[in-house]
């Protein structure tokens, strides 16, 4: 054969392995980039619902505190002073005692009272005169929701209620926050840069963790790539959570490069391109997503619980209890220090104590509603389970199961034969024969489920058990839930009796 045959045989054939990589490439690209995307917009809603369970429990406070207020009886006497002198000793007598009301006047640093008539006394702050009679005239004639004021070179976002007795009106309570804290909240909230945090009211944006420059609200929603959104309870205010997909961008760069180099080295190793693509692309992208999912799952103290033990503390302080604040700051940090730790199995009865600790923190922050009840064994000291197993198990029971109300957790274990059966009960409001099959449907069948909704997000922990479960101890094992309406929810984990090899020979 002539050289320039072979040389033409030699191009075509270079050609035509350029043209199988592209299309194969091509084909890889669209079907990985399609993963990522949907993997980034279910992560990106998982943030997003932590994010906003994590403020709406801050402009709840502030809410919760301008009705309870409106409803105090102290309150009520105050605005009912025909006379300004009786008015604000009224109000004074207030400020100096605070015994009655201090435990109303979280969540905002600024608390005003107005009557009827625009007449107005701080309980707390120093908002100037003029910025308060404009927040009157906002709110004169209306029964509550949110209100923004300026004083100066300060803005002020808060809410405010009417104040009634026997459907008259007697005035208004008013609580105010700093927007530049606000502001802070919500960059302390969110860490992501992908995502942005707007608190809006209505049309009006009143702030964002971002910098917006002419936006709107509808803008924003025609040109964000996933958006979130929630009204937070009564008053007015509205969160809206939004993502541009900027991650994709990365994988876009990524495949760009890497598309020559590939094909440079398939021009010199075809025959080991599927090899290549098997052993260093495929299986270590599965690897690093199981190490990575199992590493998540080890970690449930979440930034909920976190921050709402913050919040715990927080309060504590504003109320004076430094002590128990102390004690519930060094409970939070025995916890963090235990979830981190590096043995992935622990001892059953550090499981308890871990669990017991936690619930420790939840009586603390709501006092006097929860009754705990916590079976021992000496067995607990043999059995080994995975570190931080039960905990999201536990606060659900206390978020959803409970739900606030006054109620009982029970904990046990029994161990038969090679079987271990942990059971998490509580006897809260319970759930249907419908919302059972739901929740079961979305733990169980996880895998085929596209999360959209919050009511499928707040199983999130409850998949990642069921999922870790299975990963480490096999199909055979898992957890299971039964519920009655106005009787509770009992779920038992089921496990492999596991004891350390020195323990075994024993």
């Amino acid at each position: 054969m002539k050289k320039g045959q072979i040389l033409k045989n030699f191009i075509m054939a270079i050609s035509a392995l350029g043209i199988i990589l592209v299309l194969i490439w091509v084909f890889f690209y669209v079907l990985t980039r399609s993963v990522i995307d949907r993997n980034l917009a279910e992560q990106t809603r998982s943030s997003s619902e932590a994010i906003l369970y994590g403020i709406e429990e801050e402009l709840l406070m502030m809410e919760n505190s301008a009705f309870e207020l409106a409803c105090n009886e102290d309150i009520i006497h105050m605005l009912k002073s025909m006379d300004t002198y009786s008015f604000y000793r009224t109000g004074a007598g207030l400020s100096e005692e605070k015994s009655s009301i201090s435990g109303y006047i979280q969540g905002s640093e600024n608390v005003v009272v107005f009557d009827e008539n625009g007449r107005f006394f701080r309980l707390r702050g120093s908002v100037d005169n003029t910025a308060l009679n404009r927040a009157f005239h906002l709110i004169n004639g209306k029964t509550g929701g949110v209100i923004g004021i300026s004083a100066g070179d300060q803005n002020y976002i808060g809410t405010y209620e009417a104040v009634k007795e026997e459907q008259k009106s007697l005035g208004y309570t008013v609580l105010l926050s700093e927007e530049v804290k606000i502001e802070k909240m919500l960059k302390t909230y969110n860490q992501s840069e992908d995502i942005g945090v707007i608190l809006y009211s209505g049309d009006r944006i009143l702030c964002s963790d971002k910098i917006l420059d002419h936006a709107s609200l509808d803008m924003i929603r025609e040109k964000a790539s996933l958006v979130y959104e929630k009204e937070v309870g009564l008053s007015g205010f509205g969160l809206l959570l939004y993502s541009h997909g900027t991650g994709l961008a990365g994988v876009t760069s990524y495949f760009r490069v890497a598309l020559p180099a590939t094909i440079l080295i398939l021009v010199f190793a075809i025959i080991f391109f599927a090899l290549y693509v098997k052993n260093r692309m495929v299986e270590p992208i599965e690897l690093v997503r199981e190490r990575t999912e199992k590493y998540l799952l080890k970690k449930q103290i979440n930034a909920h619980f976190t921050v709402n033990t913050l919040n715990v503390i927080r309060a504590l302080v504003y109320k004076g209890d430094k002590q128990e604040a102390s004690d519930t700051c060094d409970e939070l940090a025995r916890l963090l220090r235990y979830a981190n730790a590096g043995e992935d199995m622990i001892r059953l009865s550090e499981e308890f104590y871990t669990l017991e600790q936690y619930l420790k923190i939840m009586c603390t922050r709501y006092q006097g509603m929860i009754d705990i009840e916590m079976d021992d064994d000496e067995f607990y000291e043999e059995i080994h389970v995975p570190r931080m197993l039960l905990q999201p198990i536990v606060e659900n029971a206390v978020n959803h199961g409970l739900a606030g109300r006054k109620g009982k957790i029970c904990i046990s274990a029994r161990a038969t034969g090679e079987d271990l059966f942990i059971k998490i009960s509580d006897n809260g409001k319970g759930m249907s024969k419908e919302e059972l099959s739901e929740v079961k449907r979305t733990i169980f069948d996880a895998d085929n489920i596209e999360i959209n909704e919050p009511k499928e997000l707040r199983h999130i922990s409850l998949q990642n058990i069921e999922r870790r479960i299975k990963t480490e101890c096999g199909d055979k094992y898992g957890i299971d839930i039964e519920s009655e309406p106005g009787k509770g929810t009992e779920v038992t984990v089921h496990l492999p009796v596991v004891k350390r090899e020195s323990e075994t020979h024993t």
